[in-house]
Protein backbone atom coordinates (compact mmCIF):
# COMPACT_ATOMS: atom_id res chain seq x y z
CA UNK A 1 0.00 0.00 0.00
CA UNK A 2 1.17 3.48 -0.90
CA UNK A 3 -0.22 6.14 1.43
CA UNK A 4 -0.33 9.91 1.03
CA UNK A 5 -1.43 12.38 3.70
CA UNK A 6 -3.40 15.15 1.99
CA UNK A 7 -4.23 18.41 3.76
CA UNK A 8 -4.95 22.03 2.95
CA UNK A 9 -5.85 25.40 4.40
CA UNK A 10 -3.75 25.46 7.57
CA UNK A 11 -4.23 29.25 7.87
CA UNK A 12 -1.51 29.77 10.49
CA UNK A 13 -3.05 27.19 12.86
CA UNK A 14 0.13 25.29 13.63
CA UNK A 15 -1.43 23.55 16.65
CA UNK A 16 -4.24 22.17 14.46
CA UNK A 17 -1.63 21.07 11.92
CA UNK A 18 0.27 19.23 14.67
CA UNK A 19 -2.99 17.49 15.67
CA UNK A 20 -3.48 16.54 12.02
CA UNK A 21 0.00 15.01 11.84
CA UNK A 22 -0.52 13.06 15.06
CA UNK A 23 -3.90 11.71 13.91
CA UNK A 24 -2.51 10.78 10.49
CA UNK A 25 0.48 9.00 12.00
CA UNK A 26 -1.91 6.75 13.94
CA UNK A 27 -3.20 5.51 10.58
CA UNK A 28 0.25 4.16 9.70
CA UNK A 29 3.31 5.31 7.75
CA UNK A 30 2.89 7.85 4.95
CA UNK A 31 4.96 7.90 1.77
CA UNK A 32 4.18 11.51 0.89
CA UNK A 33 2.52 14.59 2.36
CA UNK A 34 0.66 16.98 0.03
CA UNK A 35 -0.41 20.42 1.25
CA UNK A 36 -2.74 22.25 -1.12
CA UNK A 37 -1.98 25.82 -0.09
CA UNK A 38 -3.07 28.52 2.34
CA UNK A 39 -0.41 27.69 4.88
CA UNK A 40 0.01 31.35 5.91
CA UNK A 41 3.25 30.19 7.49
CA UNK A 42 6.78 30.08 6.11
CA UNK A 43 7.14 26.76 4.20
CA UNK A 44 10.25 25.91 6.23
CA UNK A 45 8.19 26.19 9.45
CA UNK A 46 5.66 23.70 8.04
CA UNK A 47 8.45 21.31 6.98
CA UNK A 48 10.10 21.66 10.39
CA UNK A 49 6.81 20.77 12.09
CA UNK A 50 6.54 17.62 9.95
CA UNK A 51 10.18 16.66 10.55
CA UNK A 52 9.73 17.14 14.30
CA UNK A 53 6.62 14.96 14.42
CA UNK A 54 7.90 12.02 16.44
CA UNK A 55 4.80 10.01 15.53
CA UNK A 56 6.07 9.36 11.99
CA UNK A 57 8.37 6.35 11.77
CA UNK A 58 9.98 7.87 8.67
CA UNK A 59 9.84 11.33 7.20
CA UNK A 60 7.65 11.36 4.09
CA UNK A 61 8.38 13.40 0.97
CA UNK A 62 6.66 16.78 1.31
CA UNK A 63 4.98 18.76 -1.48
CA UNK A 64 3.40 22.18 -0.90
CA UNK A 65 1.83 24.78 -3.19
CA UNK A 66 0.89 28.40 -2.67
CA UNK A 67 -2.70 29.42 -1.92
CA UNK A 68 -4.49 32.74 -2.30
CA UNK A 69 -3.71 33.69 1.34
CA UNK A 70 0.00 32.85 1.12
CA UNK A 71 2.60 35.56 0.64
CA UNK A 72 3.49 36.09 -3.01
CA UNK A 73 7.21 35.66 -2.22
CA UNK A 74 6.84 32.61 0.05
CA UNK A 75 8.93 30.46 -2.29
CA UNK A 76 6.16 28.02 -3.19
CA UNK A 77 4.90 27.33 -6.70
CA UNK A 78 1.26 27.76 -7.71
CA UNK A 79 1.05 24.16 -8.92
CA UNK A 80 3.04 20.94 -8.98
CA UNK A 81 2.85 17.74 -11.00
CA UNK A 82 3.84 14.75 -8.88
CA UNK A 83 4.76 11.57 -10.69
CA UNK A 84 6.38 8.34 -9.62
CA UNK A 85 3.12 7.29 -7.97
CA UNK A 86 2.36 3.53 -8.08
CA UNK A 87 -0.07 2.39 -10.74
CA UNK A 88 1.21 5.05 -13.15
CA UNK A 89 -0.83 7.78 -11.46
CA UNK A 90 0.19 11.44 -11.71
CA UNK A 91 -1.10 14.06 -9.30
CA UNK A 92 -1.80 17.71 -10.12
CA UNK A 93 -1.45 19.65 -6.83
CA UNK A 94 -2.96 23.15 -6.67
CA UNK A 95 -4.82 25.35 -4.22
CA UNK A 96 -7.66 25.82 -6.67
CA UNK A 97 -8.46 29.52 -6.50
CA UNK A 98 -7.03 30.07 -9.99
CA UNK A 99 -9.38 27.41 -11.37
CA UNK A 100 -12.66 28.71 -9.86
CA UNK A 101 -13.17 25.53 -7.81
CA UNK A 102 -15.85 27.18 -5.67
CA UNK A 103 -18.21 27.26 -8.66
CA UNK A 104 -17.16 24.42 -10.98
CA UNK A 105 -14.50 21.71 -11.18
CA UNK A 106 -14.34 21.35 -14.97
CA UNK A 107 -11.55 23.92 -15.43
CA UNK A 108 -9.45 22.06 -12.86
CA UNK A 109 -10.19 18.72 -14.53
CA UNK A 110 -9.22 20.08 -17.96
CA UNK A 111 -5.99 21.57 -16.63
CA UNK A 112 -5.05 18.32 -14.88
CA UNK A 113 -5.64 16.41 -18.13
CA UNK A 114 -3.45 18.82 -20.10
CA UNK A 115 -0.68 18.13 -17.56
CA UNK A 116 -1.11 14.37 -18.06
CA UNK A 117 -2.53 13.85 -14.57
CA UNK A 118 -5.34 11.50 -13.59
CA UNK A 119 -5.66 12.87 -10.04
CA UNK A 120 -6.06 16.53 -9.01
CA UNK A 121 -5.67 17.53 -5.37
CA UNK A 122 -6.94 20.98 -4.40
CA UNK A 123 -8.07 23.05 -1.41
CA UNK A 124 -9.59 26.55 -1.18
CA UNK A 125 -13.22 25.54 -0.55
CA UNK A 126 -12.59 24.11 2.95
CA UNK A 127 -14.94 21.26 1.95
CA UNK A 128 -14.17 17.58 1.43
CA UNK A 129 -14.63 16.50 -2.19
CA UNK A 130 -14.16 13.24 -4.07
CA UNK A 131 -15.53 13.48 -7.62
CA UNK A 132 -14.48 12.43 -11.09
CA UNK A 133 -14.71 14.62 -14.20
CA UNK A 134 -13.19 14.03 -17.63
CA UNK A 135 -11.44 10.93 -16.28
CA UNK A 136 -9.69 12.95 -13.54
CA UNK A 137 -10.26 12.14 -9.87
CA UNK A 138 -10.79 15.49 -8.10
CA UNK A 139 -9.88 15.36 -4.42
CA UNK A 140 -10.15 17.99 -1.69
CA UNK A 141 -9.28 17.00 1.90
CA UNK A 142 -11.25 19.83 3.51
CA UNK A 143 -9.40 22.23 5.80
CA UNK A 144 -7.01 21.65 8.69
CA UNK A 145 -8.51 24.84 10.12
CA UNK A 146 -12.09 23.76 9.49
CA UNK A 147 -13.27 27.25 8.77
CA UNK A 148 -16.50 28.44 7.25
CA UNK A 149 -17.58 25.04 5.88
CA UNK A 150 -17.30 21.68 7.51
CA UNK A 151 -15.25 20.12 10.24
CA UNK A 152 -11.47 20.32 10.51
CA UNK A 153 -9.73 17.38 8.98
CA UNK A 154 -7.44 15.84 6.42
CA UNK A 155 -7.53 12.90 4.04
CA UNK A 156 -5.48 9.84 3.27
CA UNK A 157 -5.01 8.81 -0.34
CA UNK A 158 -4.20 5.10 -0.58
CA UNK A 159 -3.07 3.32 -3.73
CA UNK A 160 -3.07 -0.45 -3.61
CA UNK A 161 -0.80 -2.87 -5.48
CA UNK A 162 -3.13 -2.86 -8.48
CA UNK A 163 -3.25 0.92 -8.75
CA UNK A 164 -6.72 1.38 -7.24
CA UNK A 165 -7.19 4.71 -5.47
CA UNK A 166 -9.06 5.17 -2.18
CA UNK A 167 -9.56 8.60 -0.60
CA UNK A 168 -10.84 8.82 2.97
CA UNK A 169 -11.64 11.99 4.94
CA UNK A 170 -10.50 11.92 8.57
CA UNK A 171 -11.45 14.28 11.38
CA UNK A 172 -9.04 14.77 14.26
Amino acid sequence: MYRILVCSDIHRCLKDFELTLEAAAKEGPMDKILIAGDLELPPDKVSETIYNCKAFSKTPDIYMVKGNCDDYNCGLKDELVIDGIPGGHKIFLVHGHRYQVKSDLMILAMMARTKGCDIAVFGHTHMYCDKTAMGVRLLNPGAVLGGYYGIPGFAILTIDGEGRVDFVHMAY
